[in-house]
């Protein structure tokens, strides 16, 4: 639904707030990876691309050597 109301552009993954444990961070990553009802440029739009251009001064991190969270 989110898709189709906002656009894909417009969705990212955080989880500043509310606050997650890393370990339910990391499974939440895991959902949005494995997910069918995403294709690969939707997950990499979400997990990477769309976070860059809403803040482009932050630097790539990898977010695998942090447990798969960026």
């Amino acid at each position: 639904m989110l898709r189709d109301v906002a656009g894909i552009s417009q969705v990212l993954f955080g989880t500043d707030f509310p606050y997650l444990r890393r370990d339910l961070a990391v499974e939440s990553k895991q959902k949005i990876l494995q997910s069918r009802a995403l294709n690969d440029s939707e997950r990499r739009a979400i997990l990477e691309g769309n976070p860059s251009c809403l803040f482009p001064r932050l630097p790539q991190v990898d977010g695998e050597q942090e447990g798969g969270i960026v």
